[in-house]
C-alpha cells in the first residue's frame, strides 16, 4: 500500500531499438531499471511510515535499506550514502538473477539476509519475501520505481 502523498508518476518504458520486432514475451531486462530506486512504503503506526528501498546494479548486485519517515524526514534516502560504493555497503551487497520477467534476489544487512522472488513489471516489482533474520514473510509486496530525478520530497 502506498502511503498518502506518494502517488506514482508514469514512468517511461525502456527505449526499444528502431525496427525491433515486438515480442509477446516481454523480458525483465527490458524493464528492470538501474537509474533509480524501487520503494515499498507501509504504515508502522500513526506517527511513522517505513519504506523498504531496493537499488539494483547491472552486474547483478543489489542493496537494501529501510527508512522510517516522520514529520521531519523523507521515505527516500537523501545524499549519496545509498550506493554500493559507500563504506556502509562494503560488505552488504546482495545478488539477483533474472529469467524472463521473474526475479530472485537475496539482500544483505548487518543482521543477515532476506530472500525475495517475484515479477518485474514496467515500473514496479511484485515480490514475495522471507527474512532469514526474524522469520517474517509476506506475499505480493509492490515496489514502485522512482528515478533519481523524480524522488518525491516528504510532505507532511
Amino acid at each position: 500500500m502506498m502511503a498518502a502523498g506518494c502517488s506514482k508518476a508514469q514512468t517511461p518504458k525502456a527505449a526499444e531499438s528502431p525496427g525491433a520486432e515486438e515480442s509477446t514475451a516481454v523480458t525483465a531486462e527490458r524493464y528492470l531499471r538501474y537509474d533509480g530506486l524501487y520503494c515499498y512504503i507501509f504504515e508502522d503506526n500513526a506517527d511513522y511510515k517505513t519504506s523498504s528501498i531496493l537499488r539494483f546494479y547491472e552486474d547483478g548486485g543489489v542493496i537494501i535499506a529501510s527508512i522510517q519517515a516522520s514529520e521531519t524526514s523523507s521515505y527516500f534516502p537523501k545524499g549519496d550514502w545509498f550506493r554500493r560504493e559507500s563504506p556502509r555497503y562494503e560488505n552488504l551487497i546482495g545478488t539477483y538473477t533474472l529469467t524472463e520477467n521473474d526475479i530472485v534476489l537475496t539482500t544483505v544487512d548487518e543482521s543477515g539476509t532476506i530472500d525475495f522472488q517475484g515479477m518485474v513489471e514496467s515500473d514496479r516489482l511484485v515480490l514475495d519475501f522471507h527474512s532469514n533474520i526474524n522469520g517474517n514473510s509476506g506475499i505480493g509486496r509492490v515496489y514502485e520505481f522512482y528515478s533519481f530525478e523524480e524522488l518525491p520530497e516528504y510532505v507532511p
